[in-house]
This record gives structure tokens, C-alpha cells and sequence, in this order.
């Protein structure tokens, strides 16, 4: 069985406000490659050597959602740690699919 990756959701909210602002999916190991190709799904979505690598926006719409669940790299387990503004809340273990419902939820 491959090794499962740890990578980072961290989720960034206005401090006066409280609503979410944007978020990210992080893999820190793999953040500062020079080389990725960009995977037109969200905002910015790296692929480094077939593995996701980072993904940010500001919502996660449907569409994104059903676009994502037709390309297999998001279908891919990983050990994810949710954090706010950088202060780690919680972890799971799931796809990229899971993490990103998740984010849809926090996002409501």
C-alpha cells in the first residue's frame, strides 16, 4: 500500500467579520516545486508529477465539484489537518472529493 500524504485545509476567515475569505489544500512537501502544471478546475490547482499539490479559491461551486469528481487525481486518499487562519482545528483522513464537501460545508 502507497503512503498516505499528509497535506494542510486551511480555511481563512475575516477577523472582524468571521466569514470565510478563501481557502486552501496544501501539500508543504511538494508547495515550492518549480515545476507544475495548473489544472483549470479552481483558481489555482498545481499537479506536481500526477499528485495534487495545491488548490485555492474562494467558494467551492457544484461545478467545480462535478468537474473534480471526473478527473481520478482527486480521488486520491490523504491524511488532511484543518486549520483556521493557521490554528489547527481537526484531522481526517479522505480524498481530495471529502475535503473539498468539507470545505463546501464550512463554507455555508
Amino acid at each position: 500500500m502507497a503512503n498516505i500524504r499528509n497535506l494542510v485545509i486551511d480555511i481563512y476567515k475575516d477577523k472582524k467579520s468571521g466569514e470565510i475569505v478563501d481557502f486552501e489544500i496544501k501539500d508543504n512537501n511538494l508547495y515550492n516545486e518549480k515545476k507544475y502544471k495548473n489544472l483549470e478546475i479552481f483558481a489555482h490547482c498545481w499537479i506536481y508529477n500526477n499528485k495534487i499539490g495545491y488548490i485555492f479559491d474562494i467558494c467551492v461551486l457544484n461545478e467545480y465539484l462535478q468537474k473534480a469528481q471526473k478527473e481520478p487525481l482527486f480521488n486520491e486518499i490523504c491524511e488532511f489537518a484543518v486549520t483556521q487562519n493557521g490554528e489547527e482545528k481537526e484531522t481526517f483522513q479522505g480524498s481530495f472529493i471529502d475535503a473539498l464537501k468539507y470545505i463546501k460545508e464550512m463554507l455555508r
